[in-house]
């Protein structure tokens, strides 16, 4: 069993929900971070999705603020399971999403 370390995504969040990772195989995310880059401030709210989406954080950020999810700890995920995100501006807040998949 061979595993990746990696940046499994990265990007910014919509203003909707939207997905922002899709397991491919057995997934084991140890980081993920937001930072807001606008000029306002911004809610982020996170989600983990196997069959519904449950809420797994949610932060108030201030420009130039940042706020871990998952850090130091590991969220697994199964083949097919998400993870989804939005924010109140869309290209404001980006994103950083690490960890490993199995091959």
């Amino acid at each position: 069993m061979a595993f990746t370390g990696k940046i499994l995504a990265e990007g910014q969040l919509p203003n909707a929900k939207g997905t922002l990772y899709t397991a491919p195989a057995t997934a084991y995310v140890r980081f993920f971070r937001c930072l807001n880059t606008g000029g306002g401030s911004e809610t982020v709210i996170v989600y983990y999705k196997k069959a519904t989406s449950r809420q797994l954080g949610r932060a108030v950020l201030a420009t130039l603020e940042s706020a871990d999810f998952i850090d130091g700890e590991v969220l697994v995920l199964d083949t097919g399971d998400l993870i989804e995100g939005q924010t109140t501006s869309a290209t404001t807040v980006d994103f950083v999403i690490a960890g490993a998949e199995q091959s």
